[in-house]
This record gives structure tokens, sequence and C-alpha cells, in this order.
């Protein structure tokens, strides 16, 4: 039989084995660092680009407190916006193709002048056959004839500067005339004008009723006395314009002859 003194050391020694696993249990052990690892994806094939969905943007539209100008259709806003913009273009091409075309017809005076005449040729059929646009056919007569008579006077007039206006032969130097109106600036106006009245015949809103017999003898007198007037003046201070007509009715040569 065991003796209570070995039995009470054996209780002892149990309760100090009982200690040390509970010791043991409850001490703190170092935590475990794990790092996350996103899962690869499986190598697929390349989708074509014509198939890959285009993402479309969001469509924003104004709020009701907006500029009113934003709150226009879309129909409204392109007319808005491209009308002006349509209209300067256009007017400003206009203006440059017929710079381009004075430009270049300068040195082409013979095909100019046929122009001019043929231009004047179809206004006055017009008018002969339908027998109408009589007072349009005197306002340009008027017109030319103002045009004409500038172009044939002197830019000073020679009865106050004779020796600064007219053409002279001083020392083996050729003065030319210089008219009010060059000889360009002259056709010029006279195709302006011409282009002008047969738009005006394009509609018979512009068909005054007038007594055309009345318009023709006034118009008659009145160039015959103008012209008559200038011819003169050419004749006394012995002048005009380059034009060999002109200066065969005034008598004066046609080349310049220089003084000895």
């Amino acid at each position: 039989m065991n003796s209570p003194q070995g039995r009470v050391e054996g209780r002892e020694e149990a309760e100090d084995q009982v200690q040390i696993d509970l010791n043991e249990n409850l001490s703190p052990e170092p935590a475990k660092v794990t790092t996350f690892v996103p899962p690869q994806p499986e190598a697929s094939e390349p989708t074509p680009a014509s198939d890959m969905p285009v993402p479309m943007a969001p469509m924003a539209f104004p709020s009701d407190n907006s500029d009113p100008k934003e709150r226009m259709s879309l129909r409204d806003q392109l007319h808005a916006e491209t009308l002006p913009d349509l209209v300067r273009s256009l007017s400003e091409e206009a203006v440059a193709t017929y710079r381009q075309v004075m430009a270049m017809s300068l040195p082409m005076k013979k095909e100019r002048w046929l122009v001019a005449a043929a231009l004047s040729a179809i206004f006055f059929l017009r008018v002969l056959i339908a027998r109408k646009w009589v007072f349009i056919a005197y306002c340009l007569s008027i017109y030319l004839l103002s045009r004409l008579l500038l172009f044939v006077t002197p830019n000073v007039d020679p009865e106050d500067s004779p020796s600064n206006s007219l053409p002279t032969y001083e020392n083996d130097e050729y003065r030319p005339f210089v008219s009010r109106l060059s000889e360009f600036r002259f056709w010029q106006r006279y195709i302006e004008a011409q282009i002008v009245a047969l738009f005006l015949t394009l509609t018979t809103l512009t068909n005054i009723p007038v007594v055309w017999q009345m318009l023709v003898i006034y118009f008659v007198l009145l160039a015959g006395f103008s012209l008559t007037r200038e011819i003169s003046r050419m004749r006394r201070f012995k002048y005009a314009p380059d034009i060999p007509f002109l200066r065969k009715l005034v008598g004066i040569a046609s080349k310049p002859q220089f003084s000895k």
C-alpha cells in the first residue's frame, strides 16, 4: 500500500505537470502573414477591333435654367450657325472672282469693248421687240452719256491751268492726256450698268409707262449739245483722249510729234 506521504507527493507532481501544460497552451504564438495573390486570367484569343463594342458618350441635355440658345433644337442651331457663314463665304468668293476677271481683262482692250457692244445690242433689241422698259433705256442712256463726258474731259480744266493739264511736247518729252475717268473705269461702269439694266427687264414691275417720243427727243438734244461743246473745247485747247476717231475729228496726230 502506498503511504499517505507518497500520495501527496504524486498529487503535487501531477498539479505541476498540468500547470506547465496550461502555460505552454496560453503562451502567444507569432502571427502568420498571408499574401493574397489574385487569380491569373486564362489566356484567350484576341477579339477583333470590329467586334468590340464602342462606348457611347452620354448625351447632355440642357437644363431649364440654361441659356435660351442652348434650348434651341438641333436644326435651329445648325441653321443659325451655318447660314451667315455660308453667305459670307459665297460673297467673298464672288468678289474674289470678279476682281480676278477684271484683272485678266485689263490688257484685252478690243475684246472688252466687243463684249460691251454685245450687251448693248441685246438690251436695246429686247426693248424694241417687247416695246417695254423705255424708261429704263432712257435712264441707262443718260448714265452712259455722263460717263462718256467724264472720259473725254481732262482731269484739270484747261481754262484754269492749261500748262499742267494738256498734253504737250516740250523738251522732247510727251505728256499724255489724263481724263477724269480712265478708259478701264469707263468700260467697267458701262458693263455694270448694262447688267443692271438687263436684270431690271426680267420683270414687268419696272415697266413704267412714259411718252417715249419725248424722252428720245430730249436725249438727242442733250447728247448733241454736250458732245458738241466738248469737241469744240478739244479743238480749242488741242487735246483728245487716245481714241483714233476723236483725235482725227479734232485734228490731232495719232502719233506724238516732238518739237525741234
